[in-house]
This record gives C-alpha cells, structure tokens and sequence, in this order.
C-alpha cells in the first residue's frame, strides 16, 4: 500500500492504480469530508454521486435537513418581520413630529449638483 505524503502547497497524488479503478482524471471534481477523524474524498461523477444518493435522507422520526432549514428560516423572516415593524413605527413617529424635514432641506440645498443654473 503505497503512502502518499502532503506537499507544501497542501496537494496529495492518488496513485495511479486507484485513479484509473475509480475514472478520476485530471479535472474530477471532489467533496472532502471529515468522517470521525478519517478524510474522506467524495467523487462527484456519475458513480461517486450514485454512491451518495442517500446521504442526506434522514432517518426514520427524524427531521429531513431540508425541513429544519425551511423552519429556521421561517424563524429569521418573523424576526426580520418585528424589526421592521420597529423601524416603520420609529419613522412613523419621527414624521409625526417633525414632519418632512428632509424634503424640505433638499430643496435648499447649497450643494452645486442641486443648484439651479
């Protein structure tokens, strides 16, 4: 069994007699994963991804990953939903009292791209 070693720029050679069983050519798209303190490389080809089809399918009672980031996101979207409310209701009672005090200071600006020529 032959012991490839990590070079400086962080790259590994797969032998060649492994290369040529699993069709990895130069260009072959991988997915590392850690896999209790193995490195794992995953194949993305035809038969790397048949071999993954069911990787993230949960098992049976549990909730679907897809599930759970469907529900967190629907968390973020309420708590976004409250922030603006907060900031509609600021804004709201800052035009209340004081008006349109912006509008008014861009009419009179003493900027050269906001004076009449």
């Amino acid at each position: 069994m032959q012991m490839p070693r990590i070079n400086a720029r962080g790259q590994i050679k797969i032998p060649a007699e492994l290369r040529k069983r699993l069709g990895i050519r130069a260009g072959t798209v991988v997915n590392c994963i850690e896999e209790n303190g193995k490195l794992v490389l995953i194949l993305m080809t035809a038969r790397g991804i048949k071999g993954i089809r069911g990787f993230l399918k949960p098992k049976p009672g549990e909730p679907s990953a897809f599930e759970e980031l469907f529900k967190e996101r629907a968390r973020e979207r309420q708590r976004e939903d409250i922030k603006a409310g907060w900031y509609d209701a600021e804004f709201k009672a800052k035009k209340a009292k004081g008006g349109n005090h912006h509008a008014a200071q861009s009419q009179h600006s003493s900027h050269p791209s906001k004076r009449s020529r």
